[in-house]
């Protein structure tokens, strides 16, 4: 009888090119543990452009071995494109690094008998609806209104203000203040038609998340993200700035700890990791939402400023169910992001530290972490959009164009290393083109 070929072990790794390339340490580490990368990603154009980098001596993703695109993440169109490799490699781990991917690299996993958030964890967290159903004592009052439910909403129903968001977007994606109920309706009529939303009292509090890191079911370290956000001048949420590890009182810190950990056991997630995002309300935390995926923009670049430590190998640790550990931070950092002129972009300069095209290059910054004592610096600015994009009304995550990031010791402060960077770094537009005759 012929033996059967080995079959090379693999990593399954999933998610949106954006994401795929700010966590490239991913493929590369998987690699260097003698593991084939197998990627799964978004439409024709980030498939078509991820085929591109693959193989491209020293750019991001170069390892990858294998890939395919799906228009649509869903469980059916994932699962159909990973079946082929099911006999051709002995598939070891699966990563999702971002929010679409998130339900579908759950299926994955746990159908392949793999560490990973398992199957309610991963529906749950793409679904704000479920979260508030799962945690109703850390929720506000809120209201689900399915499509088909709009006509009857009784805006006088509601306390107001109120913040309207969609179930399943991300990104801080439609979400908008409403003021007064002579206002609702002309809200509602901006989502398309057969979106679900939820309508719930607005939480007053500053905002944080808390990144915790899982294995076995036993939260293995945590950590608290300070955020702010532009509602002050507006009626939307976009997050401008997050600062690890949020400089807060013990009390605060042991508060919003806890109430991840619970978070996290109401989950029953077995391995991974959770972005879970907290307002800290007078009455205590109440839970905005939580991801069991990587921390979005660049917090976990910021953790690893902060603790001297890469986060990527870790995960890919807890998902190959190796016992690791994470170190606590010995320094501080921040992301801010900057307010911009409106217009074409047309470069963004700065004296403060070079200047990273993350969307262009399809490359993130890695700047080598600092000894705990050396004094606050600029580590790196990026620019977030591509030349010749609109630069507006900053309404989500998307419109953001550039930022700095900064760190120093625990210790000092940030605010002036911070503006110092911000004052040193130019964003530069054109009048829009003019539209077509």
């Amino acid at each position: 009888m012929t033996p059967r070929p080995t079959r090379p072990p693999a990593l399954v790794l999933l998610g949106r090119l954006a994401t795929l390339t700010r966590h490239a340490r991913l493929a590369e580490e998987a690699r260097q543990r003698g593991l084939e990368v197998l990627a799964i990603t978004g439409p024709t154009a980030d498939h078509q452009e991820l085929l591109g980098l693959i193989g491209r001596s020293g750019g991001p993703l170069a390892v990858v071995a294998e890939a395919h695109g799906v228009e649509k993440p869903t469980v059916d169109q994932v699962l159909a494109c990973a079946q082929p490799w099911f006999d051709r490699y002995d598939i070891r781990a699966v990563l999702s690094t971002g929010e679409p991917f998130l339900e579908p690299a759950g299926v994955l996993a746990a159908g392949l008998g793999l560490p990973g958030p398992g199957w309610q964890a991963a529906r749950v967290c793409r679904d704000k609806a479920l979260q508030r159903m799962l945690f109703p004592d850390l929720s506000p009052p809120w209201r689900l209104i399915p499509p088909d439910q709009r006509a009857h909403l009784v805006p006088e129903s509601l306390t107001y203000p109120v913040v309207v968001k969609p179930t399943t977007r991300m990104q801080s994606s439609g979400v908008v203040r409403v003021r007064r109920p002579d206002l609702l309706a002309d809200v509602l009529r901006g989502y398309p038609e057969d979106e679900s939303l939820i309508v719930e009292e607005v939480v007053p509090g500053p905002e944080f998340s808390v990144e915790t890191l899982v294995q076995h079911g036993r939260v293995l370290w945590s950590g608290i993200t300070a955020k702010d956000t532009n509602e002050h001048a507006g009626d939307f949420f976009t997050e401008t700035a997050h600062t690890s590890p949020a400089d807060v009182p013990e009390a605060t810190h042991r508060t919003l700890d806890e109430a991840a950990a619970d978070v996290v056991r109401r989950l029953h997630l077995r391995d991974g990791i959770t972005h879970a995002e907290f307002r800290l309300s007078p009455h205590g935390p109440v839970l905005m939402e939580v991801a069991a995926r990587v921390p979005g923009d660049g917090i976990t670049l910021l953790w690893e400023l902060a603790t001297g430590t890469a986060m990527e190998p870790v995960l890919l640790d807890i998902a190959l169910s190796t016992e690791t550990h994470y170190p606590p931070p010995r320094r501080r950092a921040r992301h801010r992001y900057l307010d911009h002129p409106h217009g074409r972009l047309v470069d963004v300069t700065s004296t403060a530290a070079p200047v990273s095209w993350v969307v262009r290059d399809r490359r993130w910054p890695t700047p080598t972490p600092a000894t705990p004592d050396t004094p606050p610096r600029c580590a790196a600015v990026l620019a977030g959009r591509l030349p010749g994009d609109h630069l507006g009304d900053q309404r989500d995550s998307t419109a953001r164009s550039a930022s700095v990031i900064c760190d120093g010791p625990l210790g000092e402060p940030l605010d002036g290393t911070e503006k110092l960077a911000v004052d040193a770094t130019h964003i530069i537009v054109a009048p829009p083109s003019p539209l077509p005759a």
